[in-house]
């Protein structure tokens, strides 16, 4: 899929002179994916500390009591 972006213009500089037009797209790529990767690690980080919370764990025992209730 073809993507516009704006870069400042000394970084689309330095970018374009480190990198050969043909390897542009796949640098960009390849970053953008490790990027998000450590997005999703950050995440994935929180919501362990968050269900290792004592209050949380009660909640979700009440929560799970409810949806029992329910059936």
């Amino acid at each position: 899929m073809k993507m516009t972006f704006n870069l400042p213009d000394g970084l689309a500089r330095q970018f374009q002179s480190t990198y050969p037009q043909e390897q542009q797209s796949g640098v960009v790529a390849g970053l953008l994916a490790k990027e998000l990767r450590a997005d999703d690690n950050q995440l994935a980080k929180a919501c362990r500390g968050a269900n290792s919370l004592k209050q949380v764990e009660k909640d979700m025992e009440d929560w799970e009591k409810l949806n029992l209730h329910d059936q």
